[in-house]
C-alpha cells in the first residue's frame, strides 16, 4: 500500500512539473514574441520613415510634387489629397486637413507618426514643409549624421535661447532651404554652458524651404564639423533671454 500511495504521488507532483514546464514554456514563447516584434519594430522604423520623407517624382527640398516657391496652395491642396490613395504606391496618411484662414495644410503619418505641416506665403505659393518626428521615442528618430550625409555639408549653425516651462538651446542646421532642428535642455541656474552636437543627435524636426532670407539667431556660424560650442550668459543677455558665445570647439 505505501508504494502504491508512492506511485500516485510520484505522479501528481510529475503532472504539476509538467504544467509548470508548460507554463513556463509559454511565458518564453510569448517573451520571444515580443522581442521579434521589437525587433522588427526597430527595424522597419528607419525604412519608414525614409519612405515619408523621400519622393519618387523629385529631390529635396520638393516633396511629392509640391516645390516651396512654385506650388501654389490650391495645387498642393490637390496633391495631397491624392496622397490618400493606396494606388500611389507611397505612404498614406491617416489624415489630411486643410485651415483655410492660415493657408495650411495637416498631413498625419501614423505608422511611423510624424506630422508634416504645409504653410502658403501671401503670394499663395507654398513656403516651407515641416516634418515634425517629437512624437517617435528619440531611438527611432533620424539621426544628424544621417541627413548631413543625404544632404552633404550644412551651410551654418544657429542657436537660439528659449525660455518657456523649461530653458532650452534650440539647434538649427541650416542650409539655403533645407532645415533642421534639435534641442538641449539647459541649466536653469548657471550662466555658462555648451551644447554638444554629433552625428547620433537625434533630431526634432526637418524642413523644406523656398528660397528664403535666413533669419539670425542668438548665435549663428559657419558649419565647422561636429563639437561642441560653449556659451557664457552676461546680465542683459539673461534679461533679455539671449545669451553670447564664450568658444567655439568644432
Amino acid at each position: 500500500a505505501g508504494l502504491g500511495s508512492g506511485t500516485v504521488g510520484f505522479r501528481l507532483i510529475n503532472k504539476e512539473v509538467i504544467k509548470m514546464q508548460k507554463r513556463t514554456l509559454w511565458v518564453i514563447v510569448f517573451c520571444l514574441g515580443l522581442l521579434a516584434l521589437s525587433a522588427c519594430t526597430w527595424v522597419g522604423q528607419p525604412a519608414a520613415l525614409e519612405e515619408i520623407i523621400s519622393s519618387a517624382d523629385c529631390t529635396a527640398p520638393c516633396w511629392r510634387g509640391i516645390m516651396p516657391g512654385v506650388t501654389t496652395f490650391a495645387e498642393a491642396q490637390t496633391l495631397v489629397q491624392a496622397m490618400q490613395d493606396p494606388a500611389s504606391g507611397a505612404p498614406t496618411p491617416a489624415y489630411v486637413g486643410v485651415i483655410e484662414t492660415a493657408q495650411t495644410l495637416l498631413v498625419y503619418f501614423d505608422q511611423p507618426e510624424v506630422n508634416v505641416d504645409l504653410h502658403a506665403d501671401s503670394q499663395g505659393l507654398i513656403s516651407d514643409i515641416s516634418f515634425n518626428f517629437e512624437s517617435l521615442k528619440p531611438g527611432q528618430r533620424f539621426k544628424l549624421g544621417e541627413m548631413i550625409d543625404r544632404f552633404g555639408e550644412p551651410d551654418a549653425l544657429h542657436v537660439c535661447h528659449e525660455q518657456a516651462e523649461m530653458r532650452r538651446a534650440v539647434v538649427r542646421v541650416v542650409y539655403p532651404q533645407i532645415e533642421m532642428t534639435f534641442e538641449q535642455e539647459l541649466p536653469s541656474d548657471e550662466t555658462t554652458f555648451s551644447v554638444a552636437y554629433t552625428k547620433n543627435t537625434r533630431l526634432n524636426t526637418l524642413t523644406y524651404y523656398a528660397p528664403r532670407q535666413i533669419p539670425g539667431c542668438d548665435f549663428s556660424a559657419p558649419w565647422a564639423g561636429y563639437g561642441e560650442v560653449s556659451f557664457s550668459l552676461d546680465t542683459e543677455a539673461e534679461d533679455s533671454g539671449t545669451f553670447c558665445p564664450l568658444e567655439s570647439k568644432p
